[in-house]
């Protein structure tokens, strides 16, 4: 991805960050999240990679029900406000800022990696 492309997408998350809970805070995670653990109940899944966690909305759900879980996102602000939601709300949850094309972790730290919301098609060449 060109440089400019990619400071223009860190860029909008950034910006996203201050907003981005006034928008989708109303969002009901429970069922995204419930099949999320019903499908990793059938594959022992206890180590778990968020990649484009945002403000953390199913990381901090997931990690109130007993995972490790660790959230991804390009942008500073979405992490920082992820990180606060979780210390209000006592949840043990790690949030990384990275990109989710050069992962910063060894391989098989996690059990399972979910991606879902705005994040994919961010994605190019």
């Amino acid at each position: 991805m060109r440089y400019e492309v990619k400071l223009m997408i860190i860029n909008e998350f950034s910006f996203e960050a201050e907003i981005y809970d006034y928008l989708w805070g109303s969002k009901d995670y429970s069922a995204e999240v419930k099949r999320l653990v019903e499908i990793f109940r059938g594959f022992g899944v206890r180590r778990v990679l968020d990649i484009g966690c945002g403000t953390g909305g199913h990381a901090l759900t997931l990690g109130g029900l007993g995972y490790f879980v660790v959230g991804l996102d390009v942008s500073f602000n979405m992490v920082r406000k992820a990180l606060s939601k979780a210390k209000d709300r006592r949840v043990d949850i790690d949030f990384v800022v990275g990109d989710m094309r050069r992962l910063p972790f060894r391989l098989c730290v996690f059990d399972a990696v979910y991606c879902l919301g705005f994040t994919t098609h961010h994605l190019t060449g």
